[in-house]
């Protein structure tokens, strides 16, 4: 063993194996072994000894590389990288092929080379006749002589000139490195302006940023070269050829670093930083970063020159930026990830890579994130034993995830696509994009994309090159017609054709390779996207949203890369082969892919969730939902699934509480009626004393249930046949067993199910619509309803509603009255076996004042605070349906007056078939007919426009109404003598307007007219004399009540009817008999009622003419008592006015308008505005009446009563003269 340490420019690369030779080394068929860490330089260092010897390349002096051999039989001198001697280590584990090794560029320290050096360690005990020599230009010779046992060091001075160091740091911490690199250029072809210059930059893209700034400054007799790893042949060969009278600017990343050298150069401009390739095992993600290059790096850099001439460094740093960095570069032991490494140390039985014998030993956590990545692929078990899959991945030499692509392949019946792919992910990319054409390099590249997946991508690319012919020459066109780099089209296919035979080893079935590919476009194959989840399992993600790239394993986030296929269609989820965090974490080789894979592909890294189990009563069964996730993403969400298959306790737990606690078994099973019924009755009974919720109490019930039910059973089936079975008789529950424990007896008689035969319903919900009671009346019932109906509600709930009414009493009403408590007790104690008449304000008022001597008025009640659970709630219902539901009963008759006169006409067509009537044709007709929801309708002989006919009325009111003006008019339609005699008595006119009147009355009448929409004129002639001395109505007056109320068309004919009923009166007919008593009567006539009428009738006209023409003399100061008196007006006028009210109140009424007007007129505006507030204040006591549900707008006797009451307190505080005249 010996180490051998070189200044560059030494000639150790090339010298080292000549001096082998001469030593006689190499022979008995063994060889001399020459590693170097890149293909390149293993090509032209060969060829370089070769030249040197004097011997054919291929010969005495050979090279291998991947998917090249140049060596033959008579190979002396073998160049190889450093992989090809690994991969030989398993057919030859002592390299008994080899009697000297020797291991350049030993301090670039890759994973390859650290592992061979260990390896040689263990080698050197077993073999020593095998010589070994590291050789570098920066080693750090101690280090690897106390590794190797203290061999011996010799160290070899180069033969170089010179070399001038410089420093020339940014002038400002925002100077693009570009710009400095410029300076650094024109400083250099200042001192020297044809030397060739070597720049050295971190990476392509650094590259290509600097090379447009130098072309775009024209520097004379200068041509600016790149030089990286990806660059196409062509390109790199450039820089190996100096070009005369041409100063050359070659812009390289650390390529250039070693083994290589380019001739001619003159000066280094060293920018001092790197893009290194770093694994981080925490996260698992690979990061090419760029970072400061180490001394020793800095040393190779700068003896890249002075070896021509005197040469100058000039690094873009500082003296002390220098001196402050590490000595060497970290090895990539210490960077990387290696699972490839510990795959094949557990294939070849190395042991634990911990404690082979590694130069620098790996971090513990490094060596763990390797396991779990060979785990995560299958390669290993938890215990670290080699599964099939991993066996198989051992003997395929490329890495771990792309080997589990082939094997995914092969499982999935997509081997020959996986294979295409897996040879494509393992050689550099072939796609190349000039910096003079990278237009032309898109538009060619872009046909082979796809947008779904990366790796249908490389599948249109083979299938291109499959197209395009198996000749070299073929190839060659293809690829410059579609920018791919031909060497490494032929490493693409060269790699698939090694791989195939490699397989072929592996007896794998490659039937399906000998069909050529068929074409890739717009398809999609699941099979190659499992294969291939199976690879990278962990390297997946789902879309955040727009601009926020996805979420991967760990909650990172990463984007995909531009460069991608897929980059622009933003897929849910995608994979990716590479996640590399450079600007970003980007995603390359990708491909869109559905979660619901990851199951199958990769089962062993699923974890399962369960939640939300539950009775489904329709399966009977417990269900519940599984949520798959891996590596902290959720792949499948809400699956539903078989809890009993998963936890058969809880399902059990579930099964009890839901199916038969809760009474939602779902299909009748005959053991548990009487339970379900009793839970039921519970429930109810929870809503009547809105205690919901606290007074089941479903812990006793689960534990009477968990103790008689067997464990096992977990499903309705199960149940069934185990209580039809040994259960039987066994699962009984009393109330007791069902409700918490009471300390005061529950009297369900005091929640009755049903008010005077209507269903109520119990709803304890605080703030639904429907909390509280419910009183369900039928919509051909609500006429029959009292007012106070539903206002008590439940013997239960009046204790609470009393009380709430009491608190609902103004305050200083309160602190008069006894307490609240004694006052309920006491209103209960008082009404105890009572059916109340009147609603619960009115009696609790009544209460008060005998009990506790205080008079309180209606309004003193703040309803608002009463809480809307205790007023009741109605539900009208028709044939099954609500029509409507509310807390106002009036509100909802009248809403609902149309619908009710429908649902009662059909009930009395149900109750009595009715003929058109043109006489009294139809029998008796009853006060009353039942219906056949308990209540009564009432028949009425009705007018209509085509006639008469008989109709059912919601009231008796109502009814009596109708059926009086029905036989008014059938009488008069019967006797049309009569008829013409009543209206002879009635029309004919009185003494004619003086002329001294005749403009004032006519004035007066006009305005009253105008008043209620009237346009005739009045007459102004004379009149014909009255007929004796009973009172006549005069044509003005006749003419003004043509104009009078709303429709004024009809005032003569109710005139008449209103005589009929005058002449008749009640009881009004309901027989035959009857009717034709009434008919007598009317020709009989009876002159004192028409005389009466008539003298009422024009007193009442009268009393409004006179008050109208006094109102148009008020002035505007009284706009709102004037509004005040226009309401008043359209009240007395309002609907059938002549048949409705007693005419003498109604003209009473008017004189009291009259003396209103007049006071108004002689006094100031304020004294009636006062007036008016004190009507109004009395006028708020006054309850608002229902109106008819017939809908026909007649006044009910309610609102007669109000409109009287009303009429008697307008009277007091306007016309209190005329008050006592008003009965």
């Amino acid at each position: 063993m010996v180490i051998v340490c070189g200044d560059t420019g030494s000639g150790k690369t090339t010298q080292l194996p000549k001096i082998a030779l001469e030593l006689a080394r190499g022979t008995e068929g063994r060889r001399i072994g020459c590693t170097q860490p890149r293909r390149l330089a293993a090509t032209s260092v060969a060829k370089r000894v070769a030249e040197e010897l004097g011997v054919a390349l291929g010969e005495e002096v050979g090279f291998q590389i991947r998917f090249e051999d140049r060596t033959s039989n008579n190979t002396r001198v073998k160049f190889m990288t450093d992989g090809i001697l690994l991969a030989e280590t398993r057919g030859d584990p002592r390299l008994r092929h080899y009697d000297t090794l020797i291991i350049d560029e030993a301090h670039e320290r890759s994973l390859n080379i650290d592992f061979i050096l260990g390896y040689l360690h263990r080698l050197l005990e077993r073999r020593d006749d095998l010589k070994v020599v590291i050789s570098s230009a920066t080693l750090d010779a101690e280090l690897f002589a106390q590794f190797f046992g203290g061999a011996p060091v010799i160290s070899v001075e180069g033969r170089t000139f010179p070399v001038e160091d410089h420093f020339h740091p940014p002038s400002h911490d925002r100077e693009r490195m570009a710009d400095q690199i410029r300076r650094a250029v024109e400083w250099l072809g200042d001192v020297d302006p044809l030397g060739d210059t070597l720049v050295f930059l971190p990476g392509e893209r650094e590259i290509r940023e600097t090379a447009e700034l130098l072309e775009g400054r024209r520097y004379r007799d200068t041509v600016v070269l790149p030089l990286y790893a990806r660059l196409a042949g062509k390109a790199q060969q450039a820089v190996f050829q100096p070009t005369p009278r041409t100063r050359r600017i070659i812009l390289a990343t650390n390529v250039a670093e070693t083994s290589l050298t380019i001739p001619d150069i003159r000066s280094v401009v060293d920018t001092g930083l790197a893009r290194i390739n770093r694994f981080d095992p925490a996260s698992g993600i690979q990061r090419l970063q760029i970072e400061a290059i180490s001394q020793a790096s800095a040393r190779q850099r700068r003896g890249r020159c002075g070896r021509v001439s005197e040469g100058i460094c000039l690094r873009l740093y500082d003296d002390e930026d220098l001196a402050s960095r590490k000595p060497y570069t970290d090895p990539e032991i210490l960077r990387t990830n290696l699972a490839g490494v510990v795959l094949q140390m557990e294939s070849l039985g190395l042991g634990d890579p911990l404690e082979f014998p590694f130069l620098n030993p790996p971090q513990p956590k490094r060596v763990a994130q390797a396991y779990k990545t060979l785990e995560e692929i299958g390669a290993l078990t938890r215990r670290r034993q080699l599964t099939d899959i991993g066996h198989a991945l051992a003997r395929i030499p490329v890495d771990p995830r792309i080997g589990r692509l082939l094997i995914g392949g092969r499982d999935e019946g997509c081997l020959r696509e996986a294979l295409i792919v897996a040879s494509a992910l393992s050689v550099q990319d072939p796609r190349e994009r000039p910096l003079d054409r990278q237009e032309q390099a898109d538009h060619a590249h872009a046909r082979f994309r796809d947008k779904r997946s990366d790796l249908t991508g490389w599948l249109r690319w083979w299938h291109g090159l499959q197209e395009a012919g198996d000749s070299n020459n073929a190839l060659r066109k293809f690829c410059e017609r579609n920018f791919l780099n031909y060497r490494r089209t032929q490493e693409w296919r060269n790699l698939h054709g090694e791989l195939t035979q490699v397989l072929r080893e592996l007896k794998w079935n490659l039937a399906e390779l000998k069909r050529p590919l068929p074409d890739p476009a717009d398809s999609f194959s699941e099979n190659l996207h499992r294969a291939a989840l199976t690879a990278i399992p962990s390297q997946i993600g789902f879309h955040r949203g727009k601009k926020l790239g996805y979420k991967g394993a760990g909650d990172r986030t990463f984007f995909l890369h531009p460069g991608s296929g897929v980059f622009g269609s933003s897929p849910a989820w995608v994979m990716a082969f590479e996640v590399v965090e450079t600007a970003k974490l980007y995603a390359r080789n990708a491909a869109a892919f559905d979660p619901t894979w990851f199951e199958k592909a990769v089962p062993h890294l699923c974890r399962y969730a369960y939640s939300d189990a539950h009775w489904d009563p329709v399966q009977g069964a417990v269900y519940g939902k599984e949520r798959v996730m891996a590596y902290g993403l959720t792949l499948i969400e809400g699956r539903r699934i078989h809890y009993g298959r998963i936890d058969p306790a809880l399902a059990r737990e579930v099964f009890i509480r839901e199916a038969l606690v809760e009474g939602r078994i779902g299909a009748p099973v005959a053991a548990l009626s009487q339970n379900l019924a009793l839970l039921e009755r519970v429930r109810r009974l929870e809503h009547k004393l809105r205690r919901r919720d606290g007074l089941l109490f479903p812990e006793s019930i689960y534990a009477f249930c968990n103790e008689r039910l067997p464990k096992e059973i977990h499903t309705r089936k199960q149940f069934e046949q185990w209580i039809e079975g040994p259960g039987a008789g066994q699962f009984h529950l009393t109330l007791e067993d069902c409700i918490v424990p009471q300390l005061t007896p529950i009297h369900e008689d005091d929640y009755p199910d049903d008010l005077d035969g209507f269903r109520l319903h119990y709803l304890h919900d605080p703030g639904a619509d429907g909390d509280g009671i419910t009183l369900e009346i039928p919509l051909s019932e609500l006429h029959r309803i009292p007012p106070w109906s539903g206002d008590w509600l439940v013997p239960g709930w009046l204790p609470d509603k009393v009380h709430s009414l009491l608190r609902a009493l103004d305050k200083h009403i309160r602190q008069v009255l006894p307490p609240l408590a004694e006052i309920c007790e006491s209103f209960l104690d008082d009404w105890e076996g009572y059916r109340p008449e009147c609603t619960l304000e009115t009696a609790l008022l009544e209460h008060l004042r005998i009990h506790c001597g205080q008079n309180i008025a209606p309004d003193s009640f703040d309803l608002a605070r009463v809480p809307s659970h205790l007023r009741m709630r109605f539900s009208i219902v028709d044939q099954g349906e609500v029509r409507a539901t509310g807390r106002n009963l009036a509100l909802l008759r009248q809403d609902l007056a149309a619908e009710v006169e429908r649902s009662l006409a059909q009930a009395a067509a149900r109750a009595f078939r009715s003929r058109p009537v043109t006489s009294w044709n139809f029998g008796a007709l009853p006060l009353s007919v039942p219906t056949s929801g308990g209540g009564s309708v009432f028949p009425a002989l009705a007018t209509t426009e085509r006639g008469f006919e008989l109709r059912a009325f919601p009231t008796a009111d109502c009814a009596e109404w109708h059926h009086r003006i029905g036989i008014a008019t059938l009488l008069l339609s019967l006797d049309p003598d009569a008829a013409k005699r009543l209206r002879a008595q009635l029309f004919a006119t009185g003494t004619a307007p003086t002329a001294t009147s005749r403009g004032g009355a006519s004035a007066s009448l006009n305005s009253l007219a105008m008043a209620f929409g009237g346009s005739a004129p009045l007459p102004t002639g004379k009149s014909p004399a009255p007929r004796g001395d009973s009172p006549r109505l005069s044509l003005d007056q006749l003419l003004l009540l043509d104009q009078l109320g709303h429709h004024p068309r009809g005032n003569r004919t109710d005139l008449v009817l209103r005589a009929v009923v005058e002449t008749i009166g009640p009881p009004w007919p309901r027989t035959a008999e009857e009717f034709a008593a009434a008919s007598a009567r009317l020709r009989e006539g009876a002159p004192e009622q028409i005389d009466r009428l008539l003298l009422h009738t024009g007193s009442l006209i009268s009393a409004a003419a006179s008050a109208v023409a006094l109102l148009h003399r008020i002035g505007p100061d009284y706009a709102e008592s004037v509004d005040d008196i226009r309401r008043q007006v359209e009240g007395l006028f309002r609907g059938r006015w002549l048949l409705e009210n007693d005419l003498a109140d109604l003209a009473l009424d008017w004189q009291g308008l009259e003396a209103r007007i007049t006071r108004m007129l002689g006094g100031p505006p304020g004294k009636d505005l006062a007036k008016l507030e004190r009507w109004e204040r009395s006028r708020e006591r006054l309850p608002e009446p229902a109106p008819c549900p017939c809908g026909e707008g007649h006044l009910t006797v309610g609102e007669r009563e109000i409109r009287d009451a009303d009429s008697r307190l307008r009277l007091t505080h306007f016309a209190p003269e005329l008050r006592a005249r008003r009965t």
